[in-house]
């Protein structure tokens, strides 16, 4: 909870050599992070997520909020009962 409201926190891992610099299993959260995660289902679908779990971040952009954070993509695979 981040004043009164849910936040989702991503712990990043590098899975190649250009991100290891940037990613270093450090919590990552901001207002296009939630954004994308609540368009793909919140929680609960990162709850029934495979792991891993693959996220961009991109380039610098200002929030509504006026401050800057970076815009995230995520992309999430779901389990299925057929599997």
């Amino acid at each position: 909870m981040f004043r009164g409201t849910p936040r989702i926190v991503l712990f990043l891992y590098s899975i190649g050599r250009e991100a290891e610099k940037y990613c270093t299993g450090i919590p990552v959260y901001g207002f296009f992070l939630q954004a994308e995660l609540e368009r793909l289902g919140g929680a609960k679908a990162l709850a029934e997520a495979r792991a891993p779990i693959r996220c961009y971040l991109g380039k610098e952009r200002t929030t509504p909020q006026k401050r800057k954070d970076r815009l995230a993509t995520v992309a999430l695979v779901l389990h299925t009962d057929q599997e």
